[in-house]
């Protein structure tokens, strides 16, 4: 399979439940329905999902910066929406 297949969103839905610790990209025209697929995988799943539409999202979305002043490095917190600290 390449990375660049297409597929219905009730294909991508059974891929995403599937592939359970894996990662989707899912790209296409706005108004297709991807951030709908939500709704399907929550349905299909009973599992809350997060949904992060990354083309409006800034830095501080993402994580926000860390300061080390034993070792003077900086690091990244990431962002609550993505849910790390949940496990």
């Amino acid at each position: 399979m390449n990375d660049r297949e297409t597929l219905t969103l009730q294909e991508a839905g059974e891929l995403i439940i599937a592939n359970r610790k894996g990662r989707v990209l899912l790209m296409g025209e706005p108004g297709i329905g991807k951030s709908s697929l939500t709704d399907y995988l929550e349905e299909q799943t009973g599992y809350p999902t997060a949904y992060i539409d990354v083309p409006n999202l800034d830095l501080g979305d993402g994580a926000m910066p860390v300061l080390d002043h034993e070792t003077k490095t900086t690091g990244f917190y990431p962002n609550k929406r993505f849910k790390l600290h949940e496990g």
